[in-house]
């Protein structure tokens, strides 16, 4: 089972939303609220979730996650409606989604995994 936990900046009501049978997704607990995302990833990793889901697209050129043991979701949007929407394939990428690397979801459904090294930023298109 995938256990994954939103970023302060995603409606609560998503965790509803994404859980299933095979995924069980929480929201940020209010302890890690304000917490700098270094902190906040390692508070994760000794959670034991597998998958952490944000809307803030900025990540992946503030956080070097190559050695982390989580996976990072960036999903297009924190506007709730949308994401409703969206659910099925938010779902299926975080269960596909890869411990060390992030997973980013554009607003038309694309899927793509985000390497940044020394400043270079390479995609690779994800099939869902």
């Amino acid at each position: 089972m995938t256990k994954a936990v939103l970023d302060e900046n995603l409606a609560v009501l998503l965790a509803r939303t994404l859980s299933d049978d095979e995924l069980v997704v929480e929201p940020i607990p209010i302890g890690w609220r304000g917490l700098t995302n270094g902190r906040l990833i390692s508070c994760i990793e000794a959670s034991h979730f597998s998958v952490f889901v944000s809307a803030d697209r900025k990540l992946p050129h503030e956080q070097n996650i190559s050695d982390s043991g989580i996976a990072f979701v960036i999903v297009s949007t924190n506007h709730l409606p949308t994401l409703v929407g969206q659910a099925d394939q938010i779902r299926k990428l975080i269960k596909s989604a890869e411990a060390g690397r992030f997973a980013v979801m554009e607003r038309d459904g694309t899927c793509f995994f985000v390497s940044v090294e020394q400043g270079k930023r390479t995609q690779k298109p994800i099939h869902l």
